[in-house]
């Protein structure tokens, strides 16, 4: 088994934390718990749902502060509360998510996409593969910046990062008939296609198998219906012996 990681995972869990700065009338605030930006970028950049960030105003305290994500658009960062209304150009505040270093925090909420032929080698790359099935928490529909439905990990009582025993990762049915190959975890912002220049989809890269093999994931069966629900039986986040790749 070898895990393969994609180098905005590896960025992320090296300490690299996503930021915005308003550049001049580009984020403003709504009350009670709402903040905007005219670029659109802020899942792009990075921000998840579940992560804390903290807004340092650039000319007043108005909502300087820490506030914990609930969801994320391009546009738009919905926190709890203890917003208040603010127009665009009136401050020019830089964002910073605070908490990023874990492979639990990473991939929190994510979404597993499983994949025919050819098998991939680079994480980083488009996949090139026809996608058969996706994977989420009970089979249920995913947005990308909401926790509805997403994939968690948590820690055995050894220490492993394991699958959420709460959850049942599975897809209610395939996508297309195939044989599935490999499999990608990708972050809660599901981004896919090539990313070797922008480097903004954190990824793992996954080997899968049925009972009894070494691989990754082991799934049910590696035949993929569009009549047969396809379900992840077990699985965990073992860095391998060598550097990550």
């Amino acid at each position: 088994m070898t895990l393969k990681f994609s180098t905005r995972a590896i960025n992320l869990s090296a300490g690299y934390k996503p930021t915005v700065t308003d550049a001049g009338s580009q984020i403003s605030f709504t009350a009670p718990n709402l903040i905007n930006t005219t670029q659109n970028d802020f899942l792009i950049k990075g921000f998840r749902p579940g992560r804390v960030i903290e807004v340092v105003d650039g000319g007043s305290s108005t909502n300087a502060g820490l506030y914990k994500i609930a969801s994320v658009t391009a546009g738009v960062i919905t926190v709890g509360s203890g917003i208040v209304t603010e127009a665009a150009a009136v401050d020019t505040p830089t964002i910073n998510q605070m908490d990023t270093g874990s492979w639990i925090n990473i991939f929190q909420y994510s979404v597993m996409g499983i994949y025919g032929s050819p098998t991939l080698t680079d994480p980083d790359a488009t996949e090139g593969a026809t996608l058969l099935a996706l994977v989420t928490d009970g089979g249920g529909a995913v947005v990308p910046g909401s926790s509805t439905n997403g994939l968690l990990f948590t820690f055995d009582a050894a220490g492993n990062i394991v699958i959420d025993a709460s959850q049942t990762w599975k897809a209610s049915a395939g996508l297309v008939d195939g044989t599935a190959y490999f499999a990608i975890i990708y972050d809660n912002g599901y981004i896919t296609g090539d990313d070797s220049t922008n480097l903004r989809s954190a990824r793992i890269l996954m080997t899968l198998g049925t009972s009894g093999s070494d691989a990754d994931m082991i799934v049910t069966t590696l035949s993929v219906k569009t009549t047969t629900p396809f379900e992840v039986q077990s699985g965990n986040l073992t860095l391998p012996a060598v550097a990550c790749s």
